[in-house]
């Protein structure tokens, strides 16, 4: 999986689709930005800034050799999910009320790859839940070329 060009980082266009169905309610978010794939210790990173009106977002994903992907954005509270389509996975998140346990139930994961340019395709279906309740659906769409 690793790429040697990649060692020191290369500029990458993102392009990012975001679906969330919450209570009978679709909301789409989507944005193409310049942003850095990295390739470090076997896992490619990708790092970039989505934009949400007036706030920026540093956001990472990690994709691990195994196919595995993590994505943390560093927005007002730090959100951490992992995906994995074999495993629930869990994570924390802070509310004002307090620290809420989620479980993230990955549906369905596709990754694809091509070395030149270097390029891929994330497809990732989810769930969050709270306890026994799921908080929404989720789809993300994610591009990214060198």
């Amino acid at each position: 999986m690793a790429n040697d060009k990649l060692a020191k980082g290369k500029p990458a266009r993102i392009i990012l689709e975001t679906t969330i169905f919450q209570e009978e309610e679709v909301f789409q978010n989507g944005f193409d930005e310049m942003g850095r794939i990295v390739s470090m210790n076997n896992n490619y990173y990708l790092r970039f800034v989505e934009k949400e009106g007036t706030h920026e977002v540093p956001t990472t994903i990690k994709i691990s050799p195994e196919g595995n992907v993590n994505i943390t954005r560093h927005a007002k509270h730090r959100t951490h999910l992992k995906f994995n389509d074999e495993a629930d996975t869990y994570t924390n998140y802070q509310t004002p009320a307090g620290l809420l346990k989620l479980r993230v139930e990955t549906k369905r994961m596709d990754l694809t790859y091509q070395s030149s340019p270097f390029a891929g395709d994330i497809e990732i279906d989810y769930l969050i839940h709270a306890d026994e309740t799921v908080l929404g659906s989720y789809q993300i769409r994610l591009r990214f070329t060198t």
